[in-house]
C-alpha cells in the first residue's frame, strides 16, 4: 500500500513488513570456503540471526492473531518472545559478525564484567536506537510500569537508556511477563469483583481490554529486521524500503 494511503493501518504496515522479510526468497548465509574459524563464524552468525528474525516475525503474527480472536491475553508470552529476540538482535547488530555470535548465543547475566552498568550490559541499546523504538510506540497506551520484572528482568536496561517517558517498552514487557506467569495479574482479567464488594465474580471469558499490540509488535519487527539486514550486510538492498516503512510507522502514530 503506498505511504501516503488514507486507509493505511498499523495492520497493513505489518503486513507490508511481513512481505518485505520473505520475499525474495532469504539470502544464504556466508559460504564457508576454507573452513577457517572466521568464516564459520561469519556465516553462524548471519544464519543465527536469520533463525530469531522468523522467530520474532512468526511470533509476532501469533501474537495479534490471538489478540484479533480474543485471545489477547493469552498471548502475553509471545509477546515477552518477540521483545527479547528483537532487543536481543539489535544489540548483536552492533558487533562484528564474528563477535555477535556470542552475543547472539549469550546468556549470561545483565551487567557488562566488572559490573559496568547499563552502558556494557547486553540489553543495553544506542541512543539512537533507543530512541528510534521510542518514537515507533503508542507509550500513553503501555499501562505504569509495576514494581518488579521477575526473574527475567534484562529489559530494564533497555527502560534505563530510554529518555525519560519514553519506556514504553519496557512497560509493556514488563506487563506481559507478569500476564505470563501465576501472579494476580494472570488472573485478574478472569475476576470482576461484586458491586457489594463482597466477593468476585468469575469470567469465563476475559475482560475486554484496548489492543496495545500493534504498533508495538510492528515497531519491534521492523527493528529486529534492520538488526538482521546489517548483520548480514545487506544495507543497499534493503535500507531504503526499511527507511520508508519506518517513516510510515511514524506518521501512522502522528
Amino acid at each position: 500500500m503506498p505511504e501516503n494511503a488514507s486507509a493505511d493501518s498499523w495492520s497493513h504496515a505489518l503486513d507490508d513488513l511481513v512481505a518485505l522479510i520473505d520475499h525474495p526468497l532469504p539470502v544464504p548465509s556466508p559460504w564457508i570456503e576454507d573452513g577457517s574459524r572466521e568464516e564459520v563464524d561469519d556465516a553462524r552468525a548471519v544464519a543465527v540471526a536469520w533463525g530469531w528474525l522468523m522467530r520474532t516475525k512468526r511470533s509476532a503474527q501469533a501474537v495479534l492473531g490471538l489478540d484479533r480472536l480474543g485471545f489477547g491475553v493469552e498471548a502475553a508470552p509471545l509477546a515477552c518472545s518477540v521483545m527479547e529476540h528483537a532487543v536481543r538482535l539489535l544489540w548483536a547488530a552492533r558487533h562484528e559478525r564474528r563477535e555477535a555470535v556470542g552475543v547472539l548465543l549469550s546468556a549470561d547475566g545483565e551487567e557488562a564484567p566488572g559490573g559496568g552498568g547499563p552502558a556494557g550490559a547486553p540489553w543495553a541499546l544506542s541512543e539512537s536506537e533507543l530512541r528510534k523504538l521510542g518514537e515507533l510506540q503508542d507509550d500513553d497506551a503501555v499501562a505504569g510500569r509495576g514494581e518488579r520484572a521477575g526473574d527475567l528482568n534484562r529489559l530494564r536496561w533497555v527502560a534505563l537508556g530510554l529518555p525519560d517517558g519514553e519506556a514504553g517498552l519496557y512497560g509493556l514487557w514488563e506487563k506481559a511477563l507478569r500476564e505470563s506467569h501465576p501472579t494476580l495479574e494472570s488472573a485478574a482479567p478472569y475476576l470482576e469483583q461484586s458491586a457489594d464488594r463482597h466477593g468476585w465474580l468469575l469470567r469465563l471469558l476475559p475482560q475486554t481490554r484496548e489492543s496495545v499490540f500493534d504498533a508495538q509488535i510492528a515497531a519491534l519487527l521492523l527493528a529486529a529486521f534492520e538488526a538482521y539486514v546489517r548483520l548480514a550486510g545487506l544495507e543497499e538492498r534493503f535500507g531504503p524500503r526499511i527507511d520508508a516503512l519506518g517513516a510510515r510507522m511514524m506518521s501512522l502514530r502522528a
